[in-house]
């Protein structure tokens, strides 16, 4: 009897790290960023992600 592989989830998408530091991201680049992408803002070339809201801000 053999033992099957666990298939593993891919890792979430994070923006290039070597982008972020040279801060050159554009809005031209928004629209081309995969569709798993985490909610993020742009700020001076800089992609930040932006963290879901706290379920006390859903509440509200």
């Amino acid at each position: 009897m053999s033992a099957e592989p666990i298939p593993t989830p891919p890792d979430p998408w994070c923006p290039d790290p070597i982008r972020r530091q040279r801060a050159d991201y554009t809005l031209e680049d928004l629209p081309h960023l995969p569709d798993d992408a985490p909610r993020v803002e742009l700020v001076d070339g800089v992609l930040r992600l932006i963290p879901f809201p706290t379920l006390g801000h859903q509440d509200i």
